[in-house]
């Protein structure tokens, strides 16, 4: 299989594309930025797979790259992901996650051979729920309260908007939040890996422990096991909307506790303001029944595994 994936040098674009790569797909990555690096890399890697510079806000460029690559699925994982970050930039989160999904979008449907779309949403399209509504199905009104959620509901609307007029295949994976090695620091679980990793390896002065609000509940899913529903998705006959979490949530202070035991560190848990959420949803999980019974997929890494893994990797690049 052909394979496109947009924001391929993120964090989630870089465990799908060797997890492709893995499988025998051709692969081709895309970054906004140029990375000749990585293009040395790709090409001494004994691989088909390559490396192509291109920003999804040009459509012009997205078309050309496409209709040059024909790929037979595009898994389109380019956007803006953290959510103050689209808080504070609403233009660049919705010129990126809303016009940017758009041309993908709109570009795939305009070849001949139509790939299959991919499309990385998230569960934050559902915004506050209930704790009496839990898990979240595909079927319940999806009320975004961020920009994020937002961009995101409404790239799914474009997209099926281009489904029903030019025949586009595609599937709207709205997922949790993925752990596993590389993750950005300024995500909760990996910014309480670096911190223990610090105080472990002795590079730490304090052992205090920043963290914002531990009550909170939350659905965390290994990257390993979310990337091979991506595929399962690319290879099925479905098209429309899955969940794609766990099926658990965990509450934010015994990730933090598993991560402690994991490196046999002791500390001082701080709360800090300024890692507090004013308007955050207390609990939120989804229910994974669909994707299970239409991908014949499950969550496969355990909890303390995946946390193993970010910790480690945390450590490692002290």
């Amino acid at each position: 299989m052909r394979a496109l994936i947009t924001g391929g040098t993120g964090f989630i674009g870089k465990h799908l594309a060797s997890y492709l790569i893995s499988c025998g797909d051709d692969v081709a990555v895309t970054g906004i930025e140029p990375r000749p690096d990585l293009t040395v890399a790709l090409a001494a890697s004994q691989t088909s797979a390559r490396f192509i510079q291109f920003d999804i806000r040009d459509y012009n460029r997205c078309r050309s790259v496409i209709a040059e690559y024909l790929p037979d699925v595009i898994y389109h994982l380019a956007g803006m992901a953290f959510v103050p970050d689209c808080e504070s930039d609403s233009q660049k989160a919705f010129e990126t996650n809303l016009y940017g999904t758009y041309n993908v979008a709109k570009a795939a449907a305009e070849i001949e051979k139509k790939p299959k779309l991919i499309f990385l949403s998230s569960a934050a399209v559902y915004g506050a729920v209930e704790i009496s509504e839990l898990p979240v199905a595909e079927t319940r009104l999806a009320k975004p309260n961020d920009n994020y959620g937002l961009s995101k509901l409404l790239a799914e609307i474009a997209i099926d908007k281009i489904s029903r007029v030019d025949g586009l295949r595609y599937v709207a994976l709205r997922a949790v939040n993925q752990l596993g090695a590389e993750q950005d620091q300024r995500f909760v679980t990996a910014n309480f890996a670096m911190q223990i990793a610090k105080i472990a390896s002795g590079k730490s002065d304090s052992r205090e422990i920043l963290t914002g609000n531990l009550a909170t509940e939350r659905d965390f899913l290994s990257v390993r096991d979310a990337v091979r529903a991506y595929r399962l998705a690319a290879c099925s006959d479905f098209s429309g909307v899955l969940n794609l979490g766990s099926g658990k949530r965990r509450k934010i202070g015994e990730l933090l506790k598993t991560l402690l035991d994991i490196a046999g560190v002791e500390a001082e848990i701080k709360q800090d303001p300024k890692r507090i959420r004013l308007k955050e949803t207390p609990a939120f999980e989804v229910c994974i029944r669909k994707v299970s019974q239409v991908l014949d997929w499950r969550p496969t890494v355990s909890f303390e595994e995946m946390l193993k893994e970010v910790y480690e990797y945390q450590l490692s690049v002290l």
